[in-house]
């Protein structure tokens, strides 16, 4: 049985720090200037349906085909999913958008209640 050695750093290898011309302003890891914050994540449909707020994969892929949300991208043969940055920025937009239709109607003085109800209520389903 072989014992396992520890490499340990020489003293003081970590006492000075990064130059700031060279370190990630987020990070610190020399290197990684031009790396993004983090890496995109790939989301599958069973995780985009409940974040978009489609009832169905069927309405997923209308909403797509109409251009009315991000297009998936394939990862391999039979296989796709979602960009989460894209599916983020979907939200941000929709958000965005119902904010300033908040915004101007208030600006109108709008009551509050025929204000909200116009905006956010949904069609009742039969």
């Amino acid at each position: 049985m072989s014992a396992k050695k520890s490499v340990q750093a020489a003293p003081g290898a970590f006492d000075q720090p990064v130059p700031a011309a060279r370190a990630n302003k987020t990070c610190g890891v020399v290197g990684l200037d031009d790396a993004p914050a983090r890496a995109d994540r790939f989301l599958r449909q069973r995780e985009v349906l409940p974040l978009s707020g489609f009832g169905s994969s069927s309405t997923l892929k209308n909403k797509v085909k109409a251009g009315e949300f991000p297009a998936p991208i394939k990862i391999s043969e039979g296989r796709q999913a979602w960009s989460e940055r894209e599916v983020i920025a979907w939200q941000q937009e929709k958000i965005a958008k119902r904010n300033a239709t908040l915004s101007s109607a208030t600006e109108e003085g709008a009551p509050d209640a025929v204000r909200l109800a116009g905006v956010l209520a949904a069609p009742a389903r039969p």
